[in-house]
């Protein structure tokens, strides 16, 4: 899945990753690279500057 962002100028992006469900305030958001159902499905092909696609196998 393709996938580009944009962020105000004077920030950096110190972590970047997938997430699925509602993203709630104050809580933890998961990796989906470190869920169990997806870590050896999914592999993050982004960049920290404008790129967040990703590749989701059927295995």
């Amino acid at each position: 899945m393709r996938c580009t962002y944009t962020y105000p100028t004077g920030y950096q992006i110190k972590e970047v990753f997938w997430t699925k469900g509602p993203i709630l305030r104050d809580v933890e958001l998961l990796d989906l690279s470190e869920d169990p159902e997806y870590s050896q499905r999914l592999q993050y092909l982004g960049d920290k500057q404008q790129n967040c696609t990703v590749r989701l196998s059927h295995e």
